[in-house]
């Protein structure tokens, strides 16, 4: 399969791309060539190289004389793992890299954010221009030195690519992006088995040392194979490896102080059954691919959704049949992550006696989403007049969207059931259609009344069964009408004078903590 231009960069590997790799390609081509800044969402662990470079090779095919690209990652070990995938696959001699004392530029360079100012300084005084510019792990590069050296550079087009979810409504992550054009959630890798399916241990009880607790669950949870234990610096992980290796579990410890070339011999002896578990302060950064391991112990605590949806993706990568952990372990299976200390935001996640891999992940996925978007608002609407001007928002919604073409369900005739305690099916209903922020039909609602919807969706016993009902008739029509046309965002339009007059009835919603100093029900 090929872009709209006619270019055909799959053929450079001799095995076939993922289909998420081909709809991101297709999908992102025709934007980069008509110079959208956009970003590229895909879970850690899917495969980003392979795509990245196929985006390289089609700006590469037409590069003019005079004109480079610049590809931008956060360390300067990415620059060469960068560097060395592409040089694999790209023309001879096309692809260069900058940093500290190593500096071989060519048409493709890869540079460190560090560099990425004094190699834009170089370019001008060779008279070069940068054609494109891809920040990969884009959430690293919205800092206002690497986006005021990216507006200086002024390419002709960019592309960020980045495994961080973001909220759908943007956030100052996406400084110097229009908007996140592609996205690829860890749930989908997991149902595409483009990652191997993971499930969560927890030690279950809560006043054990965690330490002592990490030991137990190793030998009694992580399958066979290599794993990682995490560690809060570089003295705890020596320190915990001798721990481990005293306690029966032959273990060693990689960190930054390690002489040049002991990391990859020691990662490589781990591989090879030499070890157990291998403790680590940062080895599952940005761009680590090692796909032979099969569980993770986090003793360092994670409570981020986002960290640990992560931190899943980093060891769930498939592992192939030559890897050398499948002689003395076995095939991969699964994904394994221990965790000695309680985490709340696991409790939406897991559940005891579930065993539904793809449920897990996506229930992880809508928690590292929800944590993204933020918490809703406390708002309280009085059942006074501010559900009365709620409701008077909502049949203004109604209307226009039967004025934009969206057809929504008929209204059920009012025998006195309007007044009445939502069901327990509409919140249900209610919560299904929103849980999820980057697929919740909220994100159309007008920008003005959208904190007003998002509150009422957090707490809809507030609201009258009739009320629940045209919000649910609303959202389910605008989320048809997406998908029957294919459009990611179906923006109703602004009803300025609808809103002039609901200004006095917003004034009514305010958090409910200041309603309570002032004693209000």
């Amino acid at each position: 399969m090929s872009d709209p231009t006619g270019y055909d960069p799959w053929t450079l590997w001799p095995d076939p791309p993922r289909a998420w790799q081909v709809r991101a390609y297709n999908t992102l081509i025709p934007m980069i060539r008509s110079r959208r800044s956009v970003m590229a969402q895909a879970c850690t662990g899917a495969g980003k190289t392979r795509f990245q470079i196929a985006v390289l090779a089609n700006i590469l095919a037409t590069l003019k004389p005079g004109w480079v690209i610049v590809v931008s990652v956060p360390k300067q070990s990415l620059v060469e793992q960068t560097y060395e995938a592409a040089r694999a696959v790209l023309p001879s001699g096309s692809v260069g890299r900058w940093y500290g004392s190593r500096k071989d530029p060519s048409r493709v360079t890869v540079v460190c954010h560090a560099s990425a100012g004094p190699f834009v300084d170089w370019l001008g005084t060779q008279g070069q221009r940068i054609a494109f510019w891809m920040a990969d792990e884009a959430h690293r590069a919205d800092g206002d030195v690497l986006v005021d050296v990216i507006q200086r550079a002024k390419p002709y087009t960019r592309l960020g690519v980045t495994a961080t979810p973001f909220p759908s409504t943007g956030s100052t992550a996406l400084r110097g992006w229009e908007e996140i054009a592609f996205r690829y959630t860890l749930d989908e890798a997991v149902r595409d088995r483009v990652l191997v399916p993971f499930r969560f241990v927890q030690f279950g009880r809560s006043d054990e040392d965690a330490n002592e607790a990490v030991i137990e669950m190793i030998k009694r949870d992580a399958p066979p194979g290599p794993g990682l234990v995490s560690a809060t610096d570089i003295t705890d992980a020596e320190w915990y490896a001798v721990q481990l290796t005293d306690n029966g579990i032959p273990a060693i410890a990689v960190h930054s102080k390690l002489r040049k070339g002991e990391e990859g011999k020691r990662i490589a002896a781990l591989l090879r059954g030499e070890y157990r578990a291998m403790v680590h302060v940062d080895l599952l950064t940005e761009g680590r691919d090692i796909p032979g391991l099969r569980w993770l112990a986090a003793r360092r605590p994670r409570g981020s959704a986002i960290a640990i949806a992560q931190e899943a993706g980093r060891i769930s990568r498939v592992c192939r049949d030559d890897d050398p952990t499948v002689a003395w372990a076995g095939p991969k299976t699964e994904a394994v992550i221990l965790m000695p200390r309680y985490v709340p935001v696991l409790e939406s996640v897991t559940q005891v006696g579930e065993v539904t891999p793809d449920l897990t992940a996506q229930r992880l996925q809508a928690a590292a989403e929800r944590e993204a978007a933020g918490p809703p608002r406390e708002v309280v609407l009085p059942l006074t007049e501010a559900v009365k001007a709620f409701d008077g928002y909502l049949q203004a919604l109604l209307k226009q969207a039967a004025e934009e073409g969206i057809k929504v369900e008929a209204d059920t005739p009012d025998d006195g059931w309007r007044n009445k305690a939502p069901t327990g099916m509409q919140v249900a209903l209610l919560a299904d259609l929103t849980d999820t922020p980057r697929k919740s039909p909220v994100k159309n609602i007008p920008a003005s009344g959208r904190e007003v919807v998002r509150a009422v969706v957090a707490r809809p016993g507030i609201l009258t069964r009739g009320q629940v009902q045209d919000l649910l008739r609303l959202l389910r029509g605008v989320r048809d009408y997406a998908v029957k046309y294919a459009r990611e965002r179906v923006h109703l339009p602004e009803n300025r004078r609808f809103w002039r007059g609901m200004m006095e009835a917003k004034t009514v919603i305010e958090p409910a903590a200041e309603r309570a100093l002032r004693g209000g029900a």
